[in-house]
């Protein structure tokens, strides 16, 4: 065990490819919402799904030929740029206005009739395009390679438009699910039993995807210089880490957590800070069988002082909570009237927090709240939709000093 005060020895140079924020090359503080999707969703991507969706389509109008009287095929026509805008205005709006069925989107039932859908698209032609010829890739892309490339399309745009700043978290991610899909998975201790599971790199900040890793079991694309001795852990790390750079602070839960994993992040000069089982190799034996007080907190480190180790018993918790770190001090931080070791606070804030503050847009102008002064004001159409005053920020600098420095 090692007393208050002690802290790590790893002292790593935080090195992003880019100055950390939003690339003001192609986005400013006066961009619209539209001009946030069309830097990621871009022109070139919108023409490349337009020329798959009419090869897909002319594919299977010859397979089906000669066409049957109802058949979906019989008045087809190639897709269009503004019918593709229409398409993509039509599928975001239904997610924001829920509906049981597709067709009821343009039912004229008064329960569930809405204009807009019927005005935007003909039911046949949206049930035609969504149901059966919308295509990503070559007509005769198998598997992954279905969707893959373009996911890999968008991710490069994700990572030209925004740098992360140095505190990151990786995590599962699961997409709802009930369709004909070679990987869905099934866990009925999940929200959605059927799910596509994928992990995700992500801003502790802003919540910002930064990349993103789709399991398709055996077949996953991890990378193909990651040490598959290393675990899964390793290869999930190596892959997704990679469109950062150096000196970044990773977090993530018990099911990474492996001594593989600390010790490879070390030698890549990225911090780390992660729960982990009680039970897993490589980390000290006391915390194993551990009985400890309500509140109480003892901490370990490594014989090379580049790990720290705490254990802490919660108040809700039945057994202790075990989080190690290559970047902390054993010291506690009163919290809310709450004493708590500082590297329990820290995890919560960057990994549980992560992505729970989202930039978002209004309509309303208003003075940032960071960086105006009477003398000198500054206003911004940027808000952060969670907190509770729904406080007017520039998304670069101010969103991050609003939500990690305590005079804010």
């Amino acid at each position: 065990m090692v007393g208050d005060g002690f802290e790590t020895e790893n002292q790593f140079s935080f090195a992003p490819k880019n100055e950390p924020g939003i690339n003001e090359n192609y986005l400013s503080q006066s961009s619209s919402v539209l001009d946030c999707f069309s830097s990621l969703f871009t022109c070139t991507i919108m023409d490349i799904v337009i020329e798959y969706i009419n090869a897909y389509a002319l594919k299977k109008v010859k397979q089906n030929t000669p066409l049957r009287r109802r058949s979906r095929f019989q008045n087809w026509k190639p897709v269009t740029k503004y019918e593709m805008i229409k398409f993509l205005a039509t599928t975001m709006a239904m997610g924001l206005n829920k509906k049981p069925s597709i067709q009821d989107y343009f039912s004229t039932d008064d329960i569930f009739f809405t204009p807009f859908f019927s005005e935007m698209f003909e039911r046949d032609r949206f049930l035609s395009l969504f149901c059966s010829m919308l295509h990503c890739e070559e007509p005769d892309a198998e598997g992954k390679r279905k969707i893959e490339p373009f996911i890999n399309l968008l991710i490069d745009n994700y990572n030209t438009v925004y740098t992360p700043f140095q505190n990151v978290a990786i995590d599962e991610m699961i997409v709802g699910f009930k369709g004909r899909w070679l990987y869905k998975q099934f866990n009925p201790s999940k929200p959605y039993k059927y799910h596509i599971k994928s992990f995700e790199l992500v801003d502790s900040c802003t919540g910002y995807v930064l990349n993103l890793l789709t399991y398709y079991g055996k077949n996953t694309s991890f990378d193909p210089n990651s040490d598959k001795d290393g675990g899964q852990a390793v290869q999930i790390f190596r892959t997704l880490l990679g469109v950062i750079g150096r000196g970044y602070h990773v977090f993530a839960d018990r099911f990474y957590t492996t001594r593989k994993l600390v010790d490879y992040l070390l030698s890549e000069e990225q911090y780390y800070t992660g729960t982990v089982q009680t039970t897993c190799k490589g980390f000290p034996d006391e915390i194993k069988k551990l009985t400890m007080r309500h509140k109480e907190s003892r901490y370990w480190a490594t014989a090379e002082e580049k790990l720290l180790v705490v254990s802490w018993q919660d108040k809700k918790a039945k057994k202790p909570v075990a989080i190690v770190s290559t970047m902390a001090k054993a010291e506690n931080r009163e919290i809310k009237n709450k004493v708590k070791p500082a590297v329990v606070d820290t995890y919560n804030k960057y990994m549980l927090d992560a992505g729970r503050h989202i930039i978002d847009y209004s309509d309303k102008e208003n003075r940032c709240k960071v960086c105006s002064t009477p003398k000198k004001p500054a206003h911004t159409h940027f808000i952060c939709s969670d907190c509770p005053d729904r406080p007017h920020l520039h998304p670069k600098d101010c969103f991050k000093k609003w939500h990690t420095q305590v005079h804010f």
